[in-house]
């Protein structure tokens, strides 16, 4: 026997002693992944068929993005303080490495130099 209870914001399915709780909320919003995988690995199909999996991935993106549209645009600006918040530490990092970069190595720009120049030249003869 299978008994379904519905409470405010949960579904809640008993079999026997299985018992699943899934948010009505997680099924939106996985059914909005589920439609966009769908309708991106489609259109990946169509374009180019070996790209199927990217197509996949962007259409579950845009599902959630979709789906959430609200809590996305709320998100942005603590993501984006929390980015700048970050930059000083990268902004100082590659400051220091500039700096050390710039003091006279005996073999590392000549290695630099010959490396790009000898992929170059290695690009350019496998066309």
């Amino acid at each position: 026997m299978v008994s379904i209870f519905i409470e405010r914001k949960r579904v809640t399915i008993l079999k026997g002693e299985l018992v699943m709780i899934m948010s009505i909320d997680e099924r939106k919003i996985g059914t909005a992944c589920f439609i966009g995988g769908a309708i991106g690995t489609a259109v990946a199909f169509t374009v180019a068929p070996w790209l199927w999996f990217l197509g996949l991935l962007t259409g579950c993106a845009v599902g959630y993005l979709a789906c959430e549209f609200g809590e996305v645009m709320a998100a942005i600006p603590i993501a984006a303080r929390t980015t700048a918040r970050g930059c000083g530490i990268v902004k100082s990092t590659c400051w220091e490495f500039a700096k050390w970069f710039a003091q006279p190595h005996p073999f590392l720009h000549q290695a630099i130099v010959f490396g790009l120049l000898s992929f170059s030249l290695v690009l350019w003869k496998s066309w």
